[in-house]
């Protein structure tokens, strides 16, 4: 019983962010998707957010950006 809720966990939270980051699919890189990209871009380098990089919006954002793949080209 106990996986079972831990597999709904996962699911809903994996359709969670599959439901947010597929707003980001196809979506021109400019505004504040560009700045979204340009700084995890700098945290892929190494860079750490709010030390060497920093915006004002919530980490989530850039979190949720880091793990997003790329949109087709």
């Amino acid at each position: 019983m106990v996986q079972l809720k831990k597999l709904l966990i996962v699911i809903l939270l994996g359709g969670l962010f599959l439901s947010v980051s597929s707003h980001y699919f196809g979506v021109a890189l400019d505004g504040d998707v560009g700045c979204f990209d340009a700084i995890v871009h700098q945290m892929k380098l190494g860079q750490r957010l709010y030390t060497d990089v920093y915006d004002n919006k919530a980490p989530g954002i850039f979190y949720l950006t880091y793990f997003t793949p790329p949109p087709p080209i």
